[in-house]
């Protein structure tokens, strides 16, 4: 009898232990999971902030793109040597449409992806594209329009109509 009182009072020992032991298993295995959860729910934060950044980014480039497309020099009206803001010479956007072709590399690095035409709404209706270099595969468009006049300076009256240029930027 004596022997099994001994091994009872050793296996109440290992028992507080034990508890002792399964205890901290416990808590480390809750810090665990709150430590996992807490690295998912920052990680998802971070991929959102991500994209928007990624966003807020490619609308940059699209405006930065209409805004050098804008101001090229080689199209914008000038009387005397003075330039108006907003005024584009047909014949000079034709021009640069057709170096556009031949200069792809050129007005690539200027550009990029992106899809530039003129469309005239008044007095009489056209379209013209001024560069198109669309991606085979393409994610995200960007579209940015401009008011512009584009004037005909060959007559003797300059005639001008009233139009909307279009900025497509691909990514």
């Amino acid at each position: 009898m004596k022997q099994k009182n001994f091994r009872f009072s050793i296996f109440r020992r290992k028992t507080k232990s034990q508890i002792h032991i399964g205890e901290n298993v416990a808590i480390l295995f809750i810090f665990f999971i709150l430590l996992v959860v807490s690295l998912v729910f920052y990680a998802r934060l971070t991929e959102t902030q991500i994209g928007v950044k990624q966003e807020e980014k490619f609308a940059a480039k699209a405006l930065d793109i209409a805004q050098r497309t804008a101001y090229l020099p080689e199209t914008q009206c000038s009387k005397d040597n003075v330039v108006e803001n907003n005024c584009y010479d047909l014949h000079k956007m034709q021009a640069l449409a057709n170096l556009a072709n031949e200069n792809r590399a050129h007005y690539f690095n200027m550009f990029g992806y992106a899809n530039i035409t003129i469309e005239s709404i008044f007095p009489q209706e056209w379209r013209a594209t001024i560069y198109s270099n669309v991606p085979a595969k393409m994610i995200e468009k960007q579209s940015v329009q401009i008011p512009v006049s584009i004037c005909d300076f060959t007559k003797p009256t300059a005639k001008c109509f009233f139009a909307v240029m279009t900025v497509d930027v691909f990514r």
